[in-house]
Order: C-alpha cells, then sequence, then structure tokens
C-alpha cells in the first residue's frame, strides 16, 4: 500500500525528532536532580534567615523584660506610689533611671535589627500609654502585652526554623536546629522569671494576688521542665555544651533559682493572703524605711543574677543558632555542589545527544545535496536549469518531477508576464502547462484577478487602521485633526459654531502602576465605548494618545448645550470599572474650546488643552471652558517666562538677607538669602508671583543656580568682614532642582568656584519638595550633608511630614513655618510648636521658629527651647550692604532707613 505524498515529515525533522525523544528522559531525569538540589539550596538559605531573626527575636524578649522591671523601679523611684522616698536609689546604690534607659536602648536596638514595623508600632504605643500611668500593675500589663506578641513571633520563627531544617535534607541542620529551638524556649521561658519574681517578692508592702503566684510557680515549672530538655539533646562536647556547662554551673542561675523557690515556698507554707480591695500601690503604714530599703536592695541584687543568668542562656542559644547557621552553610555548599554537579551532567549528555543526531543528520542527508542545490536554484526563479536524472532510484524520480515542474513554472512565468502587462487575449494564457502541477498552476492563473481584487480591500482595510487607534478603535489624532479641519470649514460656511472637548483621564498612571498595563488598557477600552454612547449623532470621538481623548462636537447652539455634553461624559466615564475582580473609579478632567470657523485646528487644540489643565490644576475632576481670560494668563505667563530669562541673562535680580538669632542670647546665627527682582518698566515683583511662573518649567532651577553662585559669591566677599568672617547663609532650594539630580553637583562647582567653606553654606527645603521622591531626595541631602553642607526643613508643619519620614532625612535643624507662629496663642498652634520642638530635639536636631513679630512670641518660644528666632522683630530682609552696617552696630535694621 502507498503512503500518501506528505503524510510524513521531512527526514531531517525525523532524525531530529527521534534523537530529541531519546535525550528527553536524560535531561528529564537531570532537571527533577536540579529541582531537590535547588530546594536544598532555599532551604539552607532559609535556615540561615529564621535563625538571625529567631536571635533577635529571644534578644528583644529578654530586653523588654528587663525595660519592663527597670521602668517599674523607675516608676517606684519617682515617688508616684506609696511613701517610697525620692532619693531611693541612692539609698540601695542602684541608677534606676541610668538602668531604664540602657534597657531601652538595647529593645531600640533589636528592634532596628529586626525590623518589624508593626513589633516597633507595638513597643511605642506601650511605652507612650504607660507614660501617663502611675500604676505598676497597668505597667506590668502593657508590657506583657507585647511580650507575648513577642513570644508568638518567637514561636513562629521557631517553627519556620524546624520546617526549613527539615527541608534542607540534613541531619546536622536538622539536629542543630533542634537544640537552638530548645535552647531558645529557655531563654524565653527565663525572660518571664525576673518580672514574675519581682510582683510577690514585695509582699510585705504590696498584696499579692493568688494568680500571680501560682503564675510565678509556673513559670518556674516550665522553665525547668525546658532546661531538662536541653539536657536530653544538647551535645556533649563543643561550643553549645561548653556554654550550656556554664549555665547550668553559674551561680547566678542557682542564686535565682533558689530565692524563686524560696518565695514560692514561702507562700506555699504561709498561705497567700486575698487582696484587699481598699489598699492600693504601696502600704509603708508603720514600715520602717530601712527594711523597705533592704527589700528593694535584696530584689535588685537578685534582678542583678536574673540579668546574669538570662545573658548566660542567651551565650547558649547565640552557640546553638551559630552551630545551626555553620550546619546550614555546610549543607548549602553540598546542596549548590550536587546543582553544579547535575547542570553540568545535563550540558554533557546534551551536547553528546545533539552532536550524535547532528552527525545522523549530515551522513543521511548528503546523497540529497545535488537534490536540494538544483531545487534552490528552481527557488531564484532559474527556470533552465535541467537536473541529470541518475542516482539512487528515489532521486532519479525526485529529478525527473522537478524536471517537469521547471517546465511547467516556465509557462506559468510567460502567462503571469501576460497577464501583468494586461495582454489578456495572449494564447499564452490559456495554454496549459504539462502535468498535475502545470493545471494547478493554470489555475492559480484564474484565481489571478480575484486575489487583485482582495487585495484592494487589504489596502482599504490598511488605511483605515492607519486613521485609527490599534486598541479603542477610535479615530487617532490625525484623523480627528483632519476631521476637524472640515468641520471648522463646514462651520465658516454655514456660518455655525463647534466644540472642541479634550478629555484628560485623572491619576491614569497610578492604575497602571498599581493594577498593571493590562488593566490600564481595558480601562482606556471601556472609555472609549463610553465616549462613543455620551456622545450625538453626527459627533466625532477620538483617541489622542496615552490617556487623552477628543470629541468633535458640530454644531453646537452654545455654551448650555456643550456643558451639558462634557456633564453627560463625564458621568458616564467616571462610573466604577470591575478589573478582574478590583473596582475601579476612574476620573476625568474635561477642556473645551469653542470655534466659529476663525481658528485653525491646531489653535483650537490649543484652547481645549489649555481649558484642560486649568481643569486639573482646580483639583481636577472638573470641567472648564477656554475663553478670552484664560488666553491673556497664558499671555501674562510666557510674557513673564520671558521676563524672567532676561533677568537672568542680564542679571537683573538681587539678594536681601535676613537674620536668625539664638533665642537665649539674641546673637546673629545665620542669614536667610531671598531673592528680589526689580522687573525694569514694571518695578518690585513680589516673589510669590514670579516663582510659581518659573515653577512650572525649568527656569526655577536656573534661577537656583543663580541664587546658590551669588550668595557663595557673597559668602566670599564677607570671609574678611569682621562681624561676617564666620556667618552662616541659608538659600532656598526648589523641589524641581531637588529632583533633577544635578544639585549637588550644583552646590559643590559653586563653593569650589569661589572657595567657600560648606559650613557656611545651609539648604532649606520644603517638607513637599522631599515627600515627592523620599528615596532619591534622601539621597541627594545626605551627599551634601557628607560634604559638609547643612541642610534645613523649611515651612515644617505644613507638609503633614510624619516622624518615620523625619527619622530617616539628613536633616541639620528644622524651620517652624511662620503661620503657626502667628497663630500659637491659640491652644492647639502652641501644643503642635511645642511638640515639634520637643521631636525635633529628641533627633538631635536645631529648631528655628520663623515670623517671629512680637516680644509675646519670642517668649513663649524661648521658653519651648527653640534655638533660633527669626522674623520682623530683629529685622527685615535687605541688601548686603545694608547687612554689613546692621551687623556692624546690631541695631534692628527697620531703624537703617535702607
Amino acid at each position: 500500500m502507498r503512503r500518501r505524498t506528505g503524510q510524513w515529515p521531512s527526514i531531517g525533522v525525523l532524525l531530529f525528532t527521534i534523537g530529541l525523544l531519546l535525550l528527553l528522559p536524560l535531561l528529564g531525569v537531570g532537571v527533577v536532580q536540579w529541582q531537590i538540589s535547588a530546594k536544598r539550596v532555599e532551604a539552607a538559605g532559609d535556615v540561615s534567615v529564621a535563625s538571625a531573626k529567631l536571635e533577635t527575636l529571644v534578644r528583644l524578649r529578654s530586653g523588654l523584660s528587663a525595660e519592663q522591671i527597670s521602668s517599674s523601679w523607675r516608676l517606684v523611684n519617682g515617688g508616684f506610689v506609696g511613701d517610697f522616698p525620692r532619693n531611693g536609689a541612692e539609698m540601695v546604690g542602684v541608677d534606676f533611671a541610668e538602668s531604664y534607659e540602657q534597657d531601652r536602648n538595647t529593645v531600640n536596638r533589636h528592634l532596628a535589627d529586626l525590623g518589624d514595623p508593626a513589633l516597633t508600632e507595638a513597643v511605642a504605643m506601650v511605652r507612650n500609654r504607660s507614660a501617663g500611668t502611675t500604676d505598676i500593675e497597668t505597667l506590668g500589663a502593657e508590657y506583657d502585652d507585647v511580650i507575648e506578641l513577642v513570644i508568638d513571633k518567637s514561636n513562629r520563627e521557631l517553627q519556620v526554623l524546624i520546617e526549613a531544617a527539615t527541608g534542607a535534607d540534613s541531619t546536622d541542620v536538622a539536629v542543630a536546629a533542634q537544640v537552638a529551638e530548645a535552647a531558645a524556649r529557655v531563654e524565653i521561658s527565663s525572660g518571664a522569671l525576673g518580672g514574675g519574681w519581682a510582683s510577690v517578692a514585695a509582699a510585705p508592702f504590696i498584696q499579692p494576688y493568688p494568680a500571680q503566684v501560682r503564675d510565678l510557680a509556673d513559670v518556674v515549672a516550665v522553665y525547668e521542665d525546658h532546661v531538662r530538655k536541653v539536657e536530653q539533646i544538647v551535645p556533649t562536647s563543643g561550643p553549645v555544651a561548653e556554654e550550656w556547662a556554664a549555665f547550668v554551673e553559674s551561680d547566678a542561675r542557682r542564686n535565682a533559682l533558689a530565692i524563686y523557690e524560696e518565695t514560692i515556698m514561702g507562700f506555699v507554707r504561709n498561705g497567700v493572703p486575698e487582696p484587699d480591695p481598699t489598699t492600693e500601690g504601696f502600704d509603708l503604714t508603720g514600715t520602717d524605711l530601712r527594711d523597705v530599703l533592704e527589700l528593694a536592695a535584696e530584689m535588685n541584687e537578685s534582678l542583678g543574677d536574673w540579668r546574669v543568668m538570662t545573658a548566660e542562656v542567651g551565650r547558649v542559644v547565640d552557640a546553638s543558632l551559630l552551630e545551626v547557621r555553620e550546619a546550614a552553610d555546610r549543607s548549602l555548599a553540598d546542596a549548590s555542589r550536587d546543582q553544579n554537579v547535575t547542570v553540568g551532567w545535563i550540558l554533557v549528555t546534551g551536547v553528546i545527544g545533539i552532536g550524535a543526531t547532528i552527525a545522523l543528520m549530515v551522513l543521511v542527508a548528503r546523497p540529497l545535496q545535488r537534490l536540494a542545490d538544483t531545487a534552490q536554484e528552481l527557488g531564484k526563479g532559474r527556470l533552465a536549469t535541467r537536473l541529470e536524472e541518475r542516482g539512487p532510484a528515489e532521486i532519479r524520480v525526485s529529478a525527473r518531477a522537478l524536471n517537469e515542474a521547471m517546465a511547467s513554472l516556465q509557462t506559468a512565468e510567460a502567462q503571469a508576464i501576460a497577464l501583468a502587462e494586461e495582454r489578456l487575449d495572449d494564447l499564452v494564457i490559456s495554454a496549459a502547462a504539462p502535468g498535475q502541477l502545470g493545471a494547478s498552476l493554470h489555475a492559480a492563473v484564474t484565481r489571478l484577478a480575484r486575489n487583485l481584487a482582495e487585495r484592494e480591500q487589504f489596502q482599504q482595510r490598511l488605511a483605515h487602521e492607519a486613521a485609527h487607534d490599534g486598541l479603542t478603535k477610535l479615530p487617532n489624532r490625525n484623523a480627528v485633526l483632519r476631521h476637524l479641519d472640515s468641520a471648522i470649514a463646514r462651520t465658516r460656511r454655514s456660518e455655525t459654531s463647534l466644540a472642541l472637548l479634550f478629555i484628560d483621564l485623572d491619576e491614569f498612571k497610578a492604575i497602571n502602576d498599581r493594577y498593571g498595563h493590562q488593566a490600564g488598557d481595558k480601562v482606556l477600552q471601556e472609555t472609549a465605548r463610553r465616549l462613543l454612547a455620551s456622545i450625538r449623532d453626527g459627533d466625532l470621538a477620538g483617541r489622542l494618545g496615552g490617556d487623552e481623548f477628543l470629541v468633535v462636537a458640530e454644531p453646537i447652539a452654545g455654551i448650555h448645550e456643550v456643558s451639558n455634553l462634557a456633564e453627560r461624559i463625564q458621568e458616564n466615564v467616571t462610573r466604577p470599572i470591575v478589573l478582574d475582580g478590583v473596582t475601579v473609579v476612574p476620573k476625568i478632567s474635561v477642556g473645551i474650546g469653542l470655534a466659529d470657523g476663525s481658528l485653525s485646528a491646531e489653535e483650537l487644540l490649543r484652547d481645549a488643552d489649555l481649558a484642560v489643565y486649568r481643569a486639573k490644576s482646580m483639583g481636577k475632576g472638573t470641567i472648564d471652558i477656554c475663553d478670552e481670560n484664560l488666553r491673556g494668563e497664558v499671555r501674562a505667563r510666557d510674557e513673564m517666562e520671558l521676563a524672567i530669562r532676561q533677568a537672568l541673562d542680564n542679571d537683573l535680580f538681587e539678594l536681601h538677607y535676613q537674620a536668625s538669632v539664638n533665642a537665649a542670647t539674641k546673637e546673629v546665627t545665620a542669614f536667610e538669602a531671598l531673592l528680589r527682582w526689580d522687573r525694569p518698566g514694571y518695578g518690585r515683583v513680589p516673589p510669590d508671583v514670579f516663582i510659581p511662573v518659573a515653577e512650572r518649567t525649568e527656569l526655577i532651577v536656573d534661577i537656583d543656580r543663580w541664587v546658590l553662585n551669588a550668595a557663595v559669591a557673597q559668602l566670599k566677599e564677607w570671609a574678611d568682614h569682621p562681624d561676617l568672617a564666620d556667618v552662616m547663609v541659608a538659600i532656598n532650594i526648589s523641589s524641581r532642582h531637588l529632583g533633577s539630580g544635578q544639585l549637588n553637583n550644583d552646590v559643590r562647582a559653586a563653593l569650589e568656584t569661589h572657595g567657600v567653606d560648606p559650613q557656611r553654606l545651609s539648604l532649606e527645603v520644603t517638607e513637599t519638595a522631599i515627600l515627592e521622591d523620599m528615596i532619591a531626595a534622601g539621597r541627594e541631602l545626605s551627599a551634601l550633608r557628607d560634604h559638609g553642607v547643612q541642610i534645613s526643613l523649611d515651612d515644617f508643619g505644613t507638609g503633614y511630614m510624619s516622624l518615620a519620614h523625619l527619622r530617616g532625612l539628613p536633616v541639620d535643624s528644622l524651620k517652624i513655618d511662620g503661620s503657626f507662629v502667628a497663630a500659637m496663642e491659640d491652644d492647639a498652634d502652641y501644643t503642635l510648636i511645642h511638640l515639634i520642638v520637643k521631636t525635633g530635639h529628641l533627633l538631635n536636631v536645631t529648631i528655628t521658629a520663623e515670623g517671629v513679630e512680637t516680644e509675646r512670641q519670642a517668649t513663649l518660644l524661648t521658653e519651648m527651647g527653640c534655638d533660633s528666632l527669626q522674623g520682623f522683630l530683629y529685622s527685615r530682609p535687605v541688601s548686603a550692604a545694608a547687612t554689613e552696617v546692621w551687623m556692624a552696630d546690631h541695631r534692628p535694621v527697620a531703624s537703617l532707613n535702607i
């Protein structure tokens, strides 16, 4: 039975497929082995990470217990309860405040190493709540909640460690992890001993609850149970065994356990009295002070033993976790080696298999080469070539078929030429070539006319796609502008009006960033669909590009009609859109340009663009219509930009300087350089008029550079002045300059050009400028601060910067905004300023208050602890020459009449 032509693939494909089928099982085994090794590598890495985190959590647990105890001692020493004397620390020989501060710093260090925001916030909250209580029981309960949270996290991390150790497939790792787990539980339970004992040890003065005594007994039992478990699995030699032996034989541990058990047995023998509900806190009535102090000294000594015992078991945990990491490193090395061996085996097997397959293909395909060469000549159109019909039977059959095909193609070529030249009556068109191929080619000639018609349709489709957006299928920018040109011509002839609506999706970038570009594309497509459903018959909707759309509405009866259309579009487009289960509510701003035939398409597009820009500046999600006032604003802004450029080119700006004084001594600490401009023909232009215009463009960066160079040059000039040689000058930096990446280079260039000490220059940046890109701003400011330049945070309090933001910024000083100073008589503003001062000092930054105009304000700010004051009370901004005069006799600038 003969197989039909085309049933089998080519010989080369068959050979390659067979070789691949033989090679795939071997490669599959290698890949599986590689995946097993990869999982071991990942598990070993997880062991190292989990052990490091567990170590920090255990340290944090002990640190919190110590902080709880020292906090309780500090509370007692402060005289909040009972009649315990304020100088009790000196009499006992313990500095409770220093102990509390050390414990608090230890906890802060562990929190920083852990990097757990939830845990950090929980500790901060309990400290804040505890700061306002005088009740030791309340204080203990607050800390117990946080300690329980740490214990829960420690237990979860222990579970992660054990699971990762199991996944590492290493006996050493698993054994070391079990020892580390048991030792960690000993340390966790030992952390509860000190506080539990302290809560019941003061029985002569504080009535313990029976539950507290039982809790202490339970904690001791749990602790001893964990110790026994470690004893069962601890190795007989090595660092862990040595540390464990030192811990077990420790005098501090023996003394601490002895007093814990003695305390418990004392209550077992004598019983625990029920608490007296009429007694709160300490009851020292009739109690000799010496007894109180002796008990405090005894408790302090016992707690010292507890701290030593906790530190010793901590060393056991450290040694066991180190053993875990070392075992994990060995497992990681073994798994990595296995991975490399597996990869090598896969590569060698693949190379050998593919090489053998290629060799077989070459050997089999050689006899077919001559046939392929001839076929290639045929493919190049050389139809006169003839193939010798010799060789194996298969080759001879193929050669004969090729020769017949070339003859048929020669006939088809002549027919195609005649058809292309439209010689439809040529006899060659009706000539049939020999063989089946000839018949097929003749049929192809008859189909050519039909193909020509199809090509015309295809060209029309291409023309449509060239004029339409591929994503939304709406007309694109070019198509809309062509339509708009025609529409303007029609309105000119008919003396009617039309409107162009510019629709801009607000915050579309946020949708792309949050949900991905596919979600953004769906929003654009749905917006296009809703636009089409909103416009009138005869109107045209198109996509300008990105998230911008256009609607050409013609004709319109007036502003009322186009406003209704814009509102209908806004209502439909801003309905919620569901994207893969997530609901997105788009917002749009609409700008409207009106034309009666007097404007071109580009001019009308410009008007609509101006209107949508103003709509977005008014808060987004609004509709605005371009009018003559808006065009006038644009012309005025353009004129202002040109005037600013000319002022920069002609050096028409000037710097005035306003002093800051030390709040306590009233000595001058620095000057702020403030920009002034006398515009030719207009007079003095306030900064709040021309600076916003400059901030819209790169002009603000050029202004910053001018101010920077002028201020540094003035510092250089003042270097020889007896009163100003060491003065510091502060300049304001725009957010655009800060985000440009050029600020560091510009500042260094100015300082080097004029040879000025960087410590005499201070840069003032606003909160909003930093919040635009915290990472980039922090990097740029850190580089400048490392160079010696001072960094000041200006208008602090107006940008809603959080304390977390402030802690991570390279800032030397804060400037309280003048609006708070002006309203500081209000309790809320007074409290806010006081909070800013305290927060700044906690972060080791100086505080300057701006806008000080009255002695009352100065007195209040000084009492709060402000470091420097600035305002009209001390000086007004004046020229450099006037500053020198004022500095010489230190009289108020206003009295100089300059």
